[in-house]
C-alpha cells in the first residue's frame, strides 16, 4: 500500500524551502528535490503528533524535515506501519467537544482528590516515620524563632513545679509515646496560651497558668499531648508544602524539615493548627482526662475561660484566637450543657445580688429651670457654608445662575 502527499522539504545547510512530492511505499519515503532523488526508510524518520490544523513535521536523518498539511495522509500512513495510534486515539477525543469537556472535569477532580484525601494521607505518614533525632531537631528550631517573640517566664519556680506535678498525673496514665519536655513562657500578661512544638516540646504561657485552676490546666496540657502525639506541628509543615512532602515520600530525606520548622511558631500565632487536628486534639484530651478521673468538665470550663478573656479590641493572640469556635468545641465535649448552666446561674445571682444592694448615690442639687434660656433661639445653624456654585464644567463653558 503505498501512501503519497505534497510537503515542503528543508535541509540542514540553509533551511531554504523546496516543494516536494512525497511517495511512501514499503516501509521506505522517496521524493526528488531538483535533480536529486532521495530514499529514506520510514523507520528512521520521527512524525510530530497531530494537533488542531498545524503542520506535522517529518524529522528525516541529516537534521532535515519535511512539512505537510496533509494530515489524514500522515496518519493513513502511521496506521500502515503501526504507529501513531496512541496520538490518532488522543487526537479523536479532542475533536470531541463533550469528551474533551468530561476530560478536563475528571482531570480537575483528581487533582483536588489528591490535595484533599492524598495529600493528608501522605503528610500524617510521613510526620510519623520521622526520627525522634530529627523531630527534637525540628522542636529546637521551632523554639528558637518562638523565643524571639515571647518574654521570659515569670512564674516563681514553685508554681512552675505545680504544673509539672499536674503534667505527670497525665503522664502516668500511660500511652504517651513521647515524654514532653515543659517550657514557660510569658506573652506580656495578656494572652493565656500554650503551644505545641515538634520533639515534644510543651510551651505555657504565664497567663495561662493564672488563669486557670488545676484541673482546667490539665485539661488544656491534655490538649496540647494530642497535638504532640499526632506530631500535628510536623503534619502542618508537610501540608504546607506540597514539593517538601513528596520530596520527603519518596526519597526518605526528613532533615530538610528542621529548615521549615522555624515557621511553625508564626503559623501557631497567626492561623494554629488545621479544625481535624484541633478536633483530633480535643478527642485525645477527653480520652486522657477520663482515664486519670478528672471530669471533662474541666475542659469546658477552662475553654469558657478562655473565651472570657479574649481581648474585644487589638490584636489577639490567646489561645482561642487560633482554635475552632468555642461555643462549638464546648458543646461537643460538655454536650448536657453544665457549664453553660453554671454560667448562668452565676449571672443570675450577680444580677440579682445587684438589684438587692442599689449603689450608693450622692445627692444632687435640684435643677432649676432657668427662664432666660427660653429667649434665645438655640436651633443648630452651620458655623461656615460654602455658597453653592455650578459645576466646574458647567462654568468652564460659560454658563451660569442660581443653584
Amino acid at each position: 500500500m503505498s501512501t503519497a502527499f505534497q510537503g515542503t522539504y528543508f535541509n540542514a545547510e540553509n533551511l531554504q524551502p523546496h516543494p516536494v512530492a512525497v511517495e511512501a511505499a514499503a516501509g521506505r519515503l522517496r521524493f526528488r528535490v531538483g535533480e536529486l532523488e532521495t530514499e529514506v526508510a520510514l523507520d528512521e524518520v520521527r512524525v510530530s503528533d497531530r494537533l488542531a490544523n498545524i503542520p506535522r513535521q517529518l524529522y528525516l536523518p541529516g537534521q532535515r524535515t519535511i512539512e505537510t498539511t496533509d494530515h489524514a495522509a500522515i496518519d493513513r500512513l502511521l496506521v500502515a506501519h503501526n504507529r501513531g495510534r496512541m496520538a490518532a486515539i488522543i487526537h479523536w477525543l479532542e475533536t470531541r467537544a463533550r469528551f474533551a469537556a468530561a476530560a478536563t472535569v475528571m482531570l480537575v477532580a483528581a487533582v483536588v482528590s489528591v490535595g484533599y484525601f492524598g495529600l493528608p494521607v501522605l503528610a500524617r505518614h510521613a510526620a510519623l516515620a520521622v526520627p525522634d533525632s530529627i523531630d527534637r531537631q525540628a522542636g529546637n528550631a521551632a523554639l528558637g524563632a518562638l523565643n524571639r517573640m515571647l518574654a521570659p517566664s515569670q512564674l516563681p519556680p514553685k508554681q512552675q513545679q505545680k504544673v509539672r506535678e499536674l503534667l505527670d498525673v497525665l503522664l502516668k496514665q500511660g500511652g504517651i509515646r513521647q515524654p514532653p519536655r515543659l517550657e514557660f513562657r510569658s506573652m506580656g500578661g495578656q494572652f493565656p496560651n500554650a503551644f505545641a512544638l515538634p520533639g515534644g516540646i510543651l510551651v505555657v504561657s504565664d497567663e495561662l497558668v493564672h488563669l486557670a485552676d488545676n484541673e482546667e490546666l490539665q485539661a488544656v496540657l491534655a490538649h496540647e499531648l494530642g497535638h504532640i502525639e499526632h506530631r500535628h506541628s510536623l503534619q502542618g509543615v508537610l501540608r504546607g508544602s506540597a514539593a517538601l512532602l513528596v520530596v520527603s515520600t519518596v526519597t526518605g530525606d526528613l532533615s530538610t524539615l528542621t529548615t521549615f520548622s522555624s515557621t511553625i511558631p508564626f503559623l501557631l500565632l497567626q492561623k494554629g493548627f488545621s479544625r481535624e487536628f484541633e478536633e483530633e486534639a480535643d478527642a485525645y484530651a477527653v480520652a486522657l482526662l477520663e482515664k486519670a478521673k478528672i471530669d471533662r468538665l474541666h475542659f469546658a470550663s477552662v475553654l469558657q475561660k478562655l473565651a472570657d478573656a479574649r481581648p474585644k479590641v487589638g490584636q489577639d493572640f490567646s489561645y482561642l484566637s487560633t482554635h475552632p469556635s468555642p461555643e462549638d468545641r464546648i458543646k461537643r465535649i460538655d454536650p448536657t450543657g453544665r457549664v453553660a448552666a453554671r454560667k448562668a446561674a452565676a449571672l443570675s445571682s450577680a444580677i440579682a445580688a445587684s438589684a438587692a444592694t442599689p449603689p450608693n448615690r450622692t445627692a444632687l442639687e435640684p435643677i432649676t429651670f432657668n427662664e432666660s434660656v427660653s429667649k434665645f433661639d438655640t436651633a443648630p445653624r452651620p458655623v461656615t457654608q460654602t455658597p453653592p456654585e455650578f459645576p466646574f464644567e458647567m462654568r468652564a463653558a460659560g454658563m451660569s445662575g442660581k443653584v
